[in-house]
């Protein structure tokens, strides 16, 4: 699923272009799409490790 193997490379660079990252998600799903943009207004960068 490129969810997940996605995130395993984000995982691997530490850090997550939420843009980026939200643009493609909104093709797939509309409820992580919310979540990083909600929590896009609270850090410009979300960790993995936090998700």
């Amino acid at each position: 699923m490129w969810l997940f193997n996605s995130l395993e490379v984000l995982y691997e660079l530490k850090f997550i272009d939420t843009a980026l990252l939200a643009q493609q998600l909104a093709h797939t799903n509309k409820d992580i799409y919310i979540f990083l943009m909600r929590s896009a207004r609270k850090s410009p960068t979300i960790h993995p490790w936090n998700l």
